[in-house]
């Protein structure tokens, strides 16, 4: 070998030393963390309400959270503005408060003129916003920093319904509240109706849970409690279904009473009579042409006798027996009339304050 290529290699030798050695010093502080890759949100809705106020000034609000079936965050407020919340108004909102805590919710906030019979109230409850413009609903949403969002009820028209005199209500600071919201997503042309709520109380304080029947007991037949199109939830329904607003009866419907309590049981009493006096004496549940609910039966060997098909898992689903009322007991046994004690053993009733007297848990409120 000449002495040039000696030279040559003892240089290239002598350099990959150093490179080694270069290699053996400290790794160095972290570098910044990559961008990463944007999760784009697919199929389906959660929507989860997160909290509630309710001041006894000044509009009532909603924070809650809008995900995808995955749990991945959506935009909302960009889907709301592309239609996929709907082509007006976008989710919607209501509020009802208890008169006792873990009771009844028995007053919306918000109700419209909406005559009913004339043995019942003449307002209605309604949910808001108003049918208005996507861009008008907007308005009424705040994204939050960590990504939810708040909605603020309206206080004028369009977004405010044409509500009853007197209404909105000012809520009771001390009294248990209700709020519930259903919405649908409309995704790949698929639409993906939801509903949540959250019981509150809006000077704060501890919540009595009211849970009578279940979202899971009303599901072991209906797989996916529906009404309305979109609305789904038992609490929910409890927002708008409150004591004394009974329909008057026209052509196509009967006089029924809206209150939840009276509504499901008559509903699903439909051909079965509960006790002899109502044999020759069918109560027909009809609200509209379409909406005949006189043949409804629970399928066999179940019948509406057998409350605790129905009312088990909850709070209160003991209350058929613990906690007799003349609504309740009523829908079914509709031939009595408390007023003037004619089918009852008991006398008149006013109230149902001496009923669990007579009517008790060992008997099964029988």
């Amino acid at each position: 070998m000449s002495g040039s290529m000696l030279k040559r290699s003892a240089a290239l030798v002598l350099a990959g030393a150093f490179v080694l050695i270069g290699c053996e010093g400290d790794e160095g502080p972290p570098g910044p963390p990559g961008t990463g890759v944007p999760v784009v949100p697919g199929a389906g809705l959660q929507v989860d309400i997160l909290s509630a106020t309710a001041p006894a000034t000044g509009p009532a609000t909603v924070t809650f959270t809008v995900k995808d079936g995955a749990g991945t965050p959506i935009d909302f407020l960009a889907e709301l503005a592309a239609g996929k919340f709907g082509a007006t108004r976008g989710p919607r909102f209501s509020m009802a408060q208890a008169s006792v805590a873990g009771g009844t919710y028995d007053q919306a906030l918000y109700e419209t003129a909406n005559a009913g019979a004339p043995s019942g109230k003449q307002t209605r409850p309604t949910s808001v916003p108003a049918s208005i413009s996507l861009a008008e609903a907007a308005a009424l949403y705040t994204q939050n920093a960590d990504g939810s969002y708040t909605f603020t009820f309206p206080t004028a028209a369009p977004a405010l319904p044409t509500l009853a005199d007197g209404f909105p209500l000012a809520p009771v600071q001390n009294a248990q509240t209700l709020v519930g919201v259903q919405a649908a997503r409309t995704f790949d042309g698929v639409q993906y109706p939801v509903g949540d709520s959250l019981e509150f109380i809006p000077a704060g304080g501890t919540v009595t849970p009211h849970q009578v029947v279940t979202d899971a007991a009303c599901n072991k037949c209906h797989k996916q409690l529906t009404a309305h199109g979109t609305r789904r939830t038992v609490n929910l329904c409890l927002t708008c279904h409150t004591p004394g607003w009974v329909q008057n009866p026209g052509t196509n419907n009967t006089a029924n009473a809206i209150d939840f309590r009276v509504m499901v049981h008559q509903i699903h009493r439909g051909q079965q009579p509960t006790d002899v006096q109502n044999v020759d004496n069918p109560w027909v549940y009809k609200w509209s042409v379409n909406n005949d609910f006189s043949t409804v039966a629970f399928a066999p060997p179940n019948t509406v006798r057998n409350c605790v098909f129905c009312h088990e898992g909850g709070a209160q689903s003991d209350n058929w027996k613990t906690k007799p009322s003349r609504a309740a007991c009523g829908s079914c046994h509709y031939a009595v009339n408390f007023a003037t004690g004619a089918g009852h053993l008991g006398g008149p009733a006013a109230d149902d304050n001496n009923c669990a007297g007579c009517h008790q848990p060992e008997t099964d409120g029988a």
